[in-house]
């Protein structure tokens, strides 16, 4: 009995390990299953996206009422358990929007409500519609304004710190964010504490010359004339700044034409000379080019360009992520997320709407914007409004991060994160 007892136990054992092995490396899976709502079956699926070179593992949504449906993602961080997530679904219906809230587990909302308009389609996190509906204004308020609130435009907890207003803690996403200066950088952690570094002896306005790439921050010495022989390197995460001599010397009158994996390329239009530099070696190299030409990223390959294109007016690289481009809207692929960004022009700025895929058939409106410069994160974006850099995303609503006065009228300040 006593060995009988052992053999089941092992065979229970042996039965619970495999199982979880087979979970660990399941593939792509689907789940589906249904929740009654007023009397109405809602169809939910589930599709788990496994983790990739790229991407950490998310799951996609679709909700299924009749001919009508909606879908969003999320992140596996955000989800408790291991499928079957959602319990409930609320859906409140006016003239102008239909809006779907879904409850997980535990009674959790960990998105905001989002509002499909019935005109365009397109739809709409709660807080960027609200004052929009009066009708929709009072139902929210009166059954889920507590679950709401933390998704509404948050711009409190700022403290003002070396004339920036920053936010008390940053998204969790990010652990440290750098913004230039007119002296150099400055870098600002998880808890909103800044720290400024000082490269240059007084303040230069307009810097062209310098970018974030990974984790560093790459700049010319602008306390040189006329041309640089020396660059510094700054490294976000332990703050040490290495000081790069060159062999040769650049002129001022340069620009940076792009980044493609660890190079930034730059144009020398005073010499006609086109460069790029190399955080393999930490060393700049010369372009070697054909007589009269230079080096052009068309988004996927190297191609030849006359050396005159990038003279006359500046020629920069094509991002790898630009899928379609016209002259009033564009569409990027963040390989990160894999959601798919539509940027339509409307006169001085861009309506920014995302998609689970590049039909649009279904698209959530994001923010507006007059800078083209975003970071995509893995679920939200990054990005600059007037003097305000703001973060979006569906499990935090959106949230100031800081403010600087310079911004709206220096378009050469720019900033970039490490996670």
């Amino acid at each position: 009995m006593k060995k009988l007892f052992f053999s089941m136990l092992g065979l229970f054992i042996l039965y619970f390990v495999l199982s979880g092995i087979l979970f660990l490396f399941r593939g792509n899976t689907l789940y589906q299953y249904e929740i009654m709502n007023n009397g109405n079956a809602i169809t939910v699926e589930e599709k788990r996206h496994s983790k990739t070179k790229t991407t950490n593992e998310y799951y996609d949504f679709k909700l299924k009422l009749g001919k009508t449906s909606y879908q969003f993602r999320l992140w596996k961080e955000d989800l408790k358990g291991y499928q079957h997530f959602i319990q409930d679904i609320k859906i409140e219906k006016t003239n102008k929007y239909q809006c779907y809230l879904p409850i997980f587990k535990d009674n959790e909302v960990l998105i905001d409500m989002v509002c499909k308009e019935k005109d365009s389609g397109i739809l709409y996190p709660y807080h960027q519609i609200r004052l929009n509906d009066t009708k929709l204004d009072s139902i929210v308020d009166k059954k889920y304004l507590k679950l709401l609130k933390k998704f509404m435009p948050q711009t409190d907890g700022m403290t003002e710190k070396e004339q920036l207003n920053v936010s008390n803690t940053l998204p969790d996403i990010m652990s440290k964010m750098g913004m230039s200066t007119y002296r150099g950088l400055t870098i600002i952690n998880q808890k909103g504490e800044i720290k400024p570094i000082t490269l240059f002896s007084s303040d230069h306005y307009e810097q062209n010359i310098h970018a974030f790439v990974g984790d560093y921050y790459f700049v010319a010495n602008y306390d040189e004339e006329y041309d640089f022989q020396e660059l510094y390197i700054v490294n976000l995460k332990t703050e040490k700044v290495d000081k790069v001599t060159m062999p040769v010397k650049i002129s001022f009158d340069s620009y940076i034409q792009g980044v493609v994996g660890n190079r930034i390329y730059i144009m020398d239009c005073s010499n006609r000379i086109q460069y790029y530099f190399d955080f393999e070696d930490n060393l700049m190299h010369k372009c070697n080019n054909e007589d009269g030409f230079i080096q052009f990223y068309n988004g996927k390959n190297f191609e030849n360009r006359n050396i005159y294109d990038a003279l006359n007016e500046k020629l920069y690289f094509v991002r790898s992520s630009i899928q379609r481009n016209s002259e009033n809207e564009f569409v990027e692929f963040d390989k990160t997320s894999n959601y798919y960004y539509l940027w339509k022009r409307e006169k001085d700025n861009y309506q920014v709407y995302r998609s689970l895929d590049d039909t649009f058939e279904q698209m959530t409106y994001l923010f507006e914007t007059s800078s083209k410069f975003v970071l995509y994160l893995e679920d939200g974006v990054i990005y600059q409004q007037g003097n305000d850099i703001w973060y979006t995303s569906d499990v935090t609503g959106s949230k100031k991060i800081l403010e600087n006065k310079e911004l709206e009228f220096n378009d050469t300040i720019i900033y970039g994160i490490i996670k």
